[in-house]
């Protein structure tokens, strides 16, 4: 398994062929790559821009707007510029990317190196420094600030309207699976079965929506247990029941911080180009050249 770690400084993307650890001030998180292949060696990338590409299509579709794609790509090269860790990056090989293709390999290669080439060497800045340009699949309608769960006030991750985001799904446990998920990830938990909607209580929320804390029975999960323990998208959950099931409604698909790539996509659909998308995303942010 590759993993990408950053510290106090890092950063949180979702940029490895299977799920990476990534600690950004401490905290822990793991997302997962849009594309996942077997990890093998990267033998076949020879160039900047094959190694650009592979790793910019490995984490947007091709069927994403172009200038979803663009505001991608500036992304990629702020994160590889900031960060030492750069190198060690796993893009999708050539052999991979004929493989995810097929008889579309040549256009759809050109798609991503002309959002290489039409936003060549530009960054995302704040305050003359390059940012930490954290992303996520789809917020729930709101992106949250990142002092949320980084405790780490970020002026340019601040909480902003993504209305273009309608990700929704209920995920539906017997309570029978939810008292044997939880008796499994803490043996020593008291919890009843027959009254558990009784013993679930959201602890702390943060003002986007997301859960933060949440009790079941005796034990308090942080955001990250429970995401993990019950395999949601996402922490932006409402828990109701019925007779027999707990039904956990989700909202959005990831972190919820910074750039939505589902929201970047419609803005783009309704007209928005990829400065406008990136300048919204990223509160007060400019878009440079790099210089090294």
């Amino acid at each position: 398994m590759i993993k990408i770690v950053t510290y106090c400084s890092g950063v949180l993307l979702c940029l490895t062929l299977i799920p990476s650890l990534i600690v950004f001030a401490g905290k822990f998180q793991t997302v997962e790559a849009m594309y996942q292949f077997d990890v093998i060696e990267v033998k076949d990338l020879i160039s900047d821009e094959q190694k650009m590409v592979g790793i910019l299509a490995k984490e947007i579709p091709s069927t994403y707007h172009y200038e979803a794609i663009k505001a991608q790509a500036v992304i990629l090269r702020t994160y590889m510029q900031k960060n030492d860790l750069a190198d060690q990056l796993e893009p999708l090989t050539i052999n991979q990317l004929r493989e995810l293709w097929g008889s579309d390999y040549n256009e759809t290669y050109e798609l991503y190196k002309n959002a290489i080439l039409d936003t060549e060497e530009e960054v995302l800045t704040y305050d003359g420094e390059l940012i930490e340009p954290i992303y996520h699949r789809a917020s729930s309608g709101r992106t949250r600030d990142g002092q949320e769960i980084y405790d780490l006030e970020i002026p340019y991750l601040l909480s902003v309207v993504s209305q273009t985001d309608t990700i929704e799904k209920n995920i539906i446990y017997s309570k029978s699976e939810v008292v044997r998920i939880l008796q499994e990830a803490y043996p020593n938990i008291l919890i009843n079965q027959e009254y558990i909607g009784q013993q679930i209580q959201i602890v702390e929320k943060g003002k986007s929506g997301y859960v933060n804390q949440i009790q079941f029975g005796s034990i308090i999960m942080n955001e990250d247990e429970f995401i993990k323990i019950f395999n949601l998208p996402s922490s932006h959950v409402e828990i109701s029941e019925n007779e027999k099931s707990l039904i956990f409604n989700v909202k959005g698909d990831g972190h919820g911080v910074g750039l939505s790539q589902n929201g970047a996509n419609e803005f783009a659909i309704l007209g928005a180009n990829y400065t406008e998308i990136l300048k919204y995303y990223f509160t007060d942010i400019e878009i440079l050249k790099f210089i090294e």
